[in-house]
């Protein structure tokens, strides 16, 4: 009975081990990207407005302009792609304050009636020390 009570105080102890495994920073960048990404899919400008972990006056925005681009995006999504098929791609590529970018592709092509080639959504992580990673330090929508 003792050495029944020992293994299973030992199975105990792995199990527990097994569930402390820690996210990685990657990961944490990349399902807030995706709870971005569920935001405009389903619609939900609040929680959009609530991933960004900085004030509204250090990205220069107000709340109206937030709104703006918040439904400029979703225009852009609908009319040259679906939510489904957006997706963020980590880059290797910080700005000069250290904000790690990742690019959220939207359309990349030609539409001659508007001029366009390329549109996409960037959004930036970070540093880390700052401002957490369930968070976006910014965000910039480029039409090229």
């Amino acid at each position: 009975m003792l050495l029944f009570e020992r293994m299973l105080g030992l199975l105990g102890i792995i199990l527990f081990l097994s569930s402390c495994v820690k996210t990685t920073p990657k990961q944490k960048i990349l399902g807030t990207s995706n709870d971005l990404i569920s935001a405009l899919k389903e619609d939900r400008e609040s929680d959009f407005n609530k991933l960004i972990g900085v004030e509204l006056s250090v990205i220069a925005k107000d709340d109206e302009m937030l709104h703006r681009d918040y439904t400029k995006i979703r225009r852009y999504v609908q009319k040259y792609t679906s939510f489904d098929r957006l997706y963020a791609k980590i880059t290797d590529q910080y700005d000069d304050v250290s904000k790690l970018r990742v690019e959220i592709p939207i359309f990349k092509g030609m539409d001659s009636v508007e001029n366009i080639k390329e549109i996409r959504l960037n959004i930036f992580f970070g540093p880390p020390q700052f401002v957490p990673l369930n968070k976006i330090s910014g965000y910039e929508l480029i039409i090229k």
